[in-house]
């Protein structure tokens, strides 16, 4: 059975049908030209033809419209045994540009931020663990004010984030190498930079300051911009969440990335696949101009 006449079953019109044939010939011409089959197909190699499709000037409501026929085209090849996933699933264009990520790291890039941070006092010890989870779980100001000494599963290496309202509660894995510093931060630096005038009800807290808030805006100011001294391409606290949870999309696919960044709604992790495009497309438009 073909195409076509997998959409003749499914009752579209004949007009319908033309609409189809053309968009998948687009989709099509540009996959022969990377050299790709159509069973090997990817959820990266999708966001490569989305930077095409801007590169082409595709307004964002044609473009979907190709997506939307390009996840019936992948549930027909699935269907029919030829592919085993549908790459096109979760992926949707909303909004417009404004909201796309952009200036993402690279995990090689984080990786070098975290080990350049120097550890020679307990504050920056503390430090050292804050801008881990910043760097390795994505995580935020305010996950990292609420998190408690509880959280943290040290055994299977996993911390535990708290929701709030505007995201989901999950627990997420710790790297290895930023064990050494949580180990020694507990063990020892958290101790003494626990002031005895410390309300009762923060004394649980992971992280503690020397005075008597747990606020850690000043903390992740100061310690950034330290990093970008260093780190040119080093913008903000959000950029860092923003390249972990792109890295995870990449690595684990957009629901699993949803669920380690909290997201409530998918689409808001469909934005950092966003920010791959269009880091995508600078590269097309560098080395490899369409014409």
């Amino acid at each position: 059975m073909t195409f076509q006449d997998y959409l003749r079953q499914k009752g579209v019109s004949a007009s319908t049908l033309k609409t189809y044939q053309r968009g998948l010939l687009i989709f099509s011409t540009w996959r022969k030209k990377r050299g790709i089959a159509a069973h090997k197909i990817e959820y990266v190699d999708l966001l490569d033809f989305l930077a095409y499709c801007q590169d082409q000037a595709f307004s964002l409501s044609y473009t979907n419209q190709l997506l939307n026929i390009l996840r019936h085209y992948f549930t027909y090849l699935k269907a029919a045994g030829i592919t085993e996933q549908n790459p096109a699933r979760d992926l949707h264009l909303r909004g417009t540009r404004t909201t796309v990520a952009h200036g993402l790291l690279k995990a090689e890039e984080l990786q070098r931020i975290f080990h350049q941070y120097r550890v020679n006092s307990p504050v920056r010890t503390r430090n050292k663990v804050i801008l881990g989870m910043m760097i390795f779980q994505g995580l935020g100001k305010g996950a990292l004010e609420r998190m408690q000494i509880k959280h943290l599963d040290l055994a299977q290496t996993t911390v535990y984030v708290t929701k709030d309202r505007k995201s989901n509660a999950r627990t997420i894995p710790l790297e290895a190498v930023q064990v050494e510093s949580l180990i020694r931060y507990l063990s020892e630096e958290r101790s003494f930079l626990l002031s005895n005038e410390t309300p009762n009800d923060l004394a649980g807290r992971l992280f503690v300051t020397q005075g008597s808030t747990p606020n850690l805006g000043n903390v992740i100011a100061k310690m950034l911009q330290q990093l970008k001294k260093r780190e040119l391409a080093l913008q903000s606290a959000k950029q860092l969440r923003q390249s972990r949870i792109s890295i995870w999309i990449k690595r684990y696919g957009l629901r699993k990335a949803q669920y380690l960044a909290g997201h409530r709604y998918v689409s808001s992790t469909e934005r950092y696949s966003m920010g791959e495009l269009e880091q995508l497309q600078k590269q097309i438009g560098e080395l490899h101009p369409l014409g």
